[in-house]
């Protein structure tokens, strides 16, 4: 038999998607959720997709967005104790929904093997309990010149970008960015 290479990546944050989980609270320290990652990389995942601890605009800013403010200090503790039982994990960084400026320092602090990039609008409206739980929001244009800076940010840093396409308009983008600053004859 030809086996091929198999990348299992896990993310441990179900807040997000469905906040009556009832592992929500209990997933919110940094010890909690690291013991989730190490539990799936014991199990066989070998890329960690990680949301870290965050917190959330309130209500829309001034800048028109909505988006997660992550927790750089405990997310970066999450991550250290990861690659200290699991150093050949790849690390990912998640939360494609944060302004550029907060995911460049996360960067700078983790040192991720590969960052969620959104090559769309971030246009989220999280709703599945109508009538018990206020929804969860998330809103924010990515433009092309905030693209093409994500994609020098991440040849300078050495992370390579895990693109989140979610409509036709987003390829036209990767195709704008892999024509200009990205992908080049020199690596």
């Amino acid at each position: 038999m030809n086996w091929k290479p198999l990348i299992v990546t896990i993310t441990c944050d179900p807040q997000l998607q469905d906040p009556r989980n009832p592992r929500c609270e209990e997933l919110t320290t940094v010890d909690a959720i690291t013991k989730e990652y190490i539990d799936a990389n014991e199990a066989g995942a070998t890329m960690d997709h990680i949301h870290g601890v965050y917190s959330r605009d309130p209500v829309v800013q001034a800048d028109g967005k909505q988006l997660q403010i992550p927790d750089l200090e405990r997310t970066a503790a999450i991550v250290e104790q990861i690659r200290v039982k699991f150093p050949q994990t790849g690390i990912q960084q998640g939360l494609a929904s944060m302004r550029p400026e907060q995911k460049l320092a996360l960067w700078e602090k983790i040192k991720p093997d590969m960052s969620s990039l959104n090559l769309n609008s971030h246009d989220e409206y999280f709703d599945p309990y109508p009538r018990e739980i206020k929804p969860i929001a998330c809103y924010s244009v990515h433009p092309i010149n905030e693209l093409r800076q994500y994609f020098q940010w991440s040849k300078q840093h050495g992370v390579k970008p895990e693109l989140e396409c979610f409509d036709t308009g987003a390829f036209d983008a990767v195709r704008i960015i892999r024509e200009g600053i990205f992908w080049t004859d020199d690596g």
